[in-house]
């Protein structure tokens, strides 16, 4: 995978992203750091860390945090956001994490959320092993869309296909399972499960996460944007007139110690 393109693969969603995609339950949160007796203590490195997702709610559990993005406008709304909420023990890093090394020393835990199917795997874990205390963990956290969702399947991505005038940069090619893969790995006390919520969402929402996509955001619609978010409206408004739709999401979760 070229390291330029996927620089790109987000550029121009960073604002959508931060503000439309649905966030991790406070639960997954709580089952985490009781998981692994996080106490204030130590240091967390998130890799792919977009505009702080994971760390934003974590980053009370640790001394200090270190994130990790590939993508400068992610960074940039990552550091607004630490801002409005008075987090100070946070470092912000540019840089891929398959270029990470022992200079950014030794963590308690690494996380990922939505980002490491876009990674080199092999070498991600591998560096992230070396760089974990013993007795530390790694999180992987996955997607949010159930196939609960016909409206967003059959209606969103329909018009994406039909409005985009250019291709996304990349297609990940991780077709397995993140247990699976962490499985075959030197971690071990491995835990997998779902968390699932329920969010009513309107129009806005639907829309704004649309563009948080790295196939579906602004710029790939072209002179289509108009005409592709407009003809969005009209066939959600069609399919539920009060613009108001129930939102069920589905947080894949993988934590595994090194012994």
């Amino acid at each position: 995978m070229s390291t330029e393109r996927h620089r790109q693969l987000f550029t121009g969603t960073a604002s959508y992203y931060s503000r439309f995609r649905p966030t991790y339950p406070p639960e997954l949160f709580d089952l985490i750091a009781k998981t692994f007796g996080l106490d204030g203590k130590g240091r967390l490195l998130d890799l792919g860390c977009g505009p702080g997702n994971v760390f934003f709610g974590l980053h009370q559990y640790f001394e200090e945090v270190v994130a990790v993005d590939i993508n400068a406008e992610m960074l940039i709304e990552a550091r607004l956001r630490a801002e409005n909420l008075g987090v100070k023990n946070l470092g912000l890093l540019e840089q891929p994490a398959e270029e990470i090394g022992p200079d950014l020393g030794s963590f308690r835990l690494v996380t990922m959320g939505r980002s490491f199917h876009w990674m080199n795997r092999e070498l991600v874990i591998g560096k992230v092993w070396e760089l974990l205390e013993t007795g530390g963990g790694i999180v992987l956290l996955g997607g949010d869309d159930s196939p609960q969702k016909p409206w967003l399947d059959f209606i969103v991505r329909g018009l994406v296909e039909r409005w985009r005038v250019r291709e996304r940069l990349l297609e990940n090619d991780y077709k397995g399972r993140f247990e699976e893969f962490i499985g075959q790995s030197a971690f071990s006390d491995m835990q997998h499960g779902i968390v699932e919520t329920e969010e009513e969402w309107g129009l806005e929402q639907i829309i704004g996460k649309t563009y948080s996509m790295s196939g579906s955001k602004p710029e790939l619609f072209g002179e289509n944007r108009e005409a592709f978010e407009r003809e969005l409206r009209q066939a959600l408004t069609l399919l539920e007139p009060s613009g108001r739709f129930v939102y069920r999401n589905a947080f894949g979760y993988v934590l595994a110690f090194k012994c």
